[in-house]
């Protein structure tokens, strides 16, 4: 029996069945997969720029390549009289690799250096021997073992011991001579608590937050690390964007095809306003967080933190979550100050320098870039995208979150089509 002569609703629902075997096998192929699924984005990304060069038109180009004897196989243009696919391709691929390859790569090595110096000072800060209290007949005093890069020229603070192994005496009736504003919250908090309880309590509970802190970090390294082991090579990766760019309006034509005619029409209108939607989302936010983590860099350098490059770059990855960008950076800016001062009004002041650069940035964040860069008729209301960010979140951890907001756009746009289709054309 000829395929042909099948019904319409058998040969949909082969299609149908093909497609689920190819998601089936796709998941479990998938860290085989993984480079051309991570090429096809990247592509995906690309697309429009290389679109976008093939129909600029340059004033006597094709003469002057003529002039320059250029073969003639090369001086092909396409139906509109702009630039071939393959320059385009090729002037696109050039640019992002040569980009990569002369600053990013660089860049990267720096940073991690940064990432790795910083991961091993907050595994060496003991908060307990940092919060510990000792009485004097006189004074209350309170003494901890402080990283060497804190500064001893703090008033009411001096150091004993060596340099490898000093303690420092934080004297808080020195403390209190020079700011006794303070003077009035520490005796109603000795009439409440007593000060070696609230010490314990303060060390268990930065401890918790440290340990969370450098935990969350080390998954989001394993995770990358998991990811970047599957691939076959990184090489590849640049290879497929290359050949995936070139081929892409034949990928489209073939994903057509596997579309049943029956609802390739309204499958089709679907997909481009799908296309456009997620378009818009990814450029705008790779834009809007490219400016974010710029801002945070700069305003992080004036406070005098170290590592202020890491952290504005981090800021700007996090920031691709909605909502943490600012939270994981004031977090881990904490714990930077703590590795960096101790427990001294130079750690007070960096903090709150941090904390004004960081509201300030998010500021901008929240009122320019996320509605006009972003765009409005992407963004989805707070409640949902925090619902959206709740669920993935539980259900897929770091990956759940990075993908909640595009699934919930395709969610949004899948779920308009459906009830137009049901309700309004009825």
């Amino acid at each position: 029996m000829s395929l042909r002569k099948l019904s319409p609703a058998v040969k949909n629902g082969l299609i149908f069945v093909f497609l689920g075997l190819l998601g089936v096998a796709t998941y479990y192929l998938s860290s085989v997969i993984a480079p051309f699924l991570i090429s096809l984005v990247i592509a995906y990304i690309l697309n429009p720029v290389v679109g976008w060069l093939e129909k600029f038109k340059i004033p006597g180009f094709w003469k002057f390549l003529e002039k320059c004897k250029v073969p003639k196989a090369w001086l092909c243009k396409n139906e509109e009289g702009g630039v071939p696919r393959a320059w385009a391709v090729l002037v696109v691929f050039s640019i992002c690799f040569g980009s990569f390859i002369l600053f990013i790569v660089p860049f990267t090595m720096s940073v991690s250096s940064d990432a790795v110096d910083l991961a091993l000072k907050l595994r060496q800060v003991d908060f307990k021997k940092m919060m510990t209290i000792k009485s004097r007949p006189l004074s209350e005093t309170m003494h901890h073992e402080a990283p060497e890069s804190l500064h001893s020229d703090v008033s009411g603070v001096s150091g004993i011991g060596s340099s490898s192994s000093r303690i420092y005496i934080f004297d808080i009736d020195a403390i209190l001579e020079q700011y006794p504003e303070f003077k009035g919250y520490i005796d109603w908090l000795d009439s409440y608590v007593p000060r070696e309880k609230l010490a314990s309590h303060l060390a268990a509970g930065f401890s918790f937050v440290k340990d969370g802190a450098v935990n969350a970090f080390n998954s989001m390294l394993s995770f990358f690390g998991d990811a970047l082991s599957r691939m076959v090579n990184m090489f590849l990766i640049p290879i497929l964007v290359f050949y995936i760019l070139l081929d892409m309006d034949d990928i489209f034509i073939g994903f057509k095809k596997l579309i049943p005619p029956d609802y390739r029409g309204r499958t089709l209108e679907i997909l481009g306003n799908l296309d456009k939607q997620l378009n818009a989302l990814l450029r705008g936010m790779i834009i809007s967080n490219s400016i974010f983590a710029l801002l945070m860099i700069i305003g992080l350098s004036f406070s005098g933190l170290k590592f202020w490059l890491f952290l504005g770059l981090l800021a700007g990855i996090a920031n691709f979550i909605p909502y943490l960008g600012g939270l994981f950076t004031i977090l881990l800016s904490l714990f930077v100050a703590i590795t960096q001062f101790g427990f001294t009004w130079a750690f007070v002041v960096v903090i709150i320098k941090v904390s004004i650069v960081i509201l300030i940035i998010q500021t901008i964040d929240a009122w320019y870039l996320q509605p006009y860069v972003i765009g409005s008729g992407v963004g989805l209301p707070p409640l949902v995208t925090m619902l959206a960010l709740a669920i993935s979140g539980s259900v897929a951890g770091i990956s759940g979150l990075v993908l909640a907001v595009p699934a919930a756009v395709i969610i949004k746009v899948i779920g308009s089509e459906l009830y137009h289709e049901l309700y309004d054309r009825s």
